[in-house]
């Protein structure tokens, strides 16, 4: 669950740093485990990062992230630290 944590968070920033997008629903229901990979699904729906609520969606997926992964037990960043590093 770690390496799955590490690579969301890598997902994450990723797709808000380098593709501009906030993908506004991202969840474990958005994650799929693959050959050891988080894949991230359903990114048709992503906004960019220019959107008048992208940062209310980019807190939102972080809130998401970050919830999911604490209910089972891998300790994670806050919510400030996965929020503000951006």
């Amino acid at each position: 669950m770690e390496a799955a944590y590490v690579q969301t968070c890598v997902a994450l920033r990723a797709m808000f740093a380098r593709c501009k997008l906030v993908h506004g629903d991202f969840s474990e229901y958005n994650l799929l485990w693959f050959e050891d990979e988080v894949v991230v699904i359903d990114v048709s729906q992503s906004v960019e990062h220019e959107h008048p609520h992208a940062l209310d969606f980019l807190r939102s997926d972080c809130r998401n992230v970050t919830d999911f992964f604490r209910k089972k037990g891998v300790t994670t960043m806050s919510m400030r630290e996965l929020y503000v590093r951006w």
